[in-house]
């Protein structure tokens, strides 16, 4: 296999592994790339829920702010005209990515409706 290919290969890799740990997360709709190294998740499931320290998300930015904490960095999809959305980057190691996925699994399942049961 030449470089090219391998190249390919690598980055399919990579999207097929973000797709499938966002895919299962509640709140997020993965944008499937069809070329490049950039994944775009639609987080409107997510706005006007609740952090654990009491914050109310409320924009795709709060979004990204609440990952970055959780130790996955990405961009807003407002400094694109494309809210509520956000862009990850697969142009890393594959078990980066995989760890990603868990990370923001996590970050999203602590997110609560601010009711009280």
């Amino acid at each position: 296999m030449g470089f090219l290919a391998e190249q390919v290969a690598a980055y399919r890799q990579r999207r097929d592994v973000l797709v499938a740990a966002l895919g299962q997360v509640a709140g997020l709709e993965v944008l499937v790339p069809q070329g490049g190294f950039f994944v775009f998740v639609r987080c409107a499931g997510l706005l006007g829920r609740y952090r654990p320290d009491g914050q109310r998300v409320n924009s795709d930015a709060d979004v990204v702010a609440w990952l970055l904490e959780s130790g996955v960095a990405g961009v807003a999809g407002s400094a694109y005209g494309l809210s509520p959305w956000f862009r990850l980057s697969i142009a890393t190691a594959t078990d980066t990515v995989r760890e990603a996925g868990r990370r923001i699994a996590r970050a999203c399942a602590q997110l609560h409706s601010g009711e009280t049961t």
